[in-house]
C-alpha cells in the first residue's frame, strides 16, 4: 500500500474529474449547486465494499429528499463496474477506471494486487468526501485498510440535515468544515 498525501483538506476544492460511468457516457464532477457525496471503493472483489455501496443504496432516497446527490468510484474496469452495480442493486452513478495519479490527488491510499484477491491493477483504499454546493470539501474519511473509512450513510443524513437547520439561524455555519483548522 502507498500514498503520496496531498494537501486536499477540509475547506478546499475537490478537484475536477471526468470519468466513465457505468450505463454510457461520462460523469464530470463536483457537480455544480449540488451538495455531493462521493465514496471510493476498492472494487468488485471486496466483500466490505459490497456491503457498503448496499448500505447506500438503501438510503438513496433519503439522500434524494435533502437534494443530495451519490457517486461511487472505483479503479475497476468497465465489466467489473456492471457487475458491482448488478450484484449491489445500484441505482445511483457509478464511475469507473479511476487512475493512481488521481488516487495520489485526492490523497487516497492506494494498494497492489496481492495474491489472495483477483485484481490485476492498483486500487485506492475506501473514502469518503461530503462536497459541498460550491465544489469545496465539508467532510472527508480517507481508510487506509478495507475497514476503514465507512461512514454510516445515517450519520451522513442526520449531519446534513443538522447543518442545514444551523443555517437558517447562523448563515455562519455554511462556513463550517469539519476536521480543518479554517481561520
Amino acid at each position: 500500500m502507498s500514498s503520496t498525501r496531498t494537501s486536499l483538506a477540509p475547506g478546499s476544492a475537490f478537484p475536477s474529474l471526468t470519468l466513465p460511468k457505468v450505463g454510457g457516457g461520462e460523469v464530470t464532477f463536483p457537480y455544480k449547486n449540488t451538495e455531493t457525496l462521493v465514496v471510493f471503493y476498492r472494487g468488485n472483489f471486496c466483500p466490505f465494499c459490497q456491503g457498503t455501496l448496499k448500505s447506500l443504496q438503501a438510503a438513496l432516497k433519503s439522500f434524494e429528499e435533502i437534494n443530495v446527490k451519490v457517486i461511487a468510484i472505483s479503479a475497476d474496469k468497465e465489466p467489473e463496474a456492471k457487475t458491482t452495480v448488478a450484484n449491489c442493486g445500484i441505482s445511483f452513478d457509478v464511475a469507473y477506471g479511476l487512475e493512481p495519479s488521481t488516487m495520489q490527488k485526492l490523497g487516497l491510499f492506494i494498494s497492489d494486487p496481492t495474491n489472495y484477491i483477483e485484481q490485476k491493477h492498483k486500487f485506492s483504499e475506501p473514502a469518503w468526501f461530503f462536497i459541498k454546493e460550491d465544489g469545496s470539501v465539508r467532510y472527508l474519511d480517507i481508510g487506509s485498510a478495507p475497514m476503514t473509512a465507512r461512514p454510516v450513510p445515517d450519520s451522513i443524513i442526520m449531519a446534513v440535515k443538522w447543518v442545514r437547520e444551523q443555517l437558517e439561524t447562523r448563515p455562519e455555519f455554511g462556513k463550517v468544515v469539519w476536521g480543518s483548522a479554517q481561520a
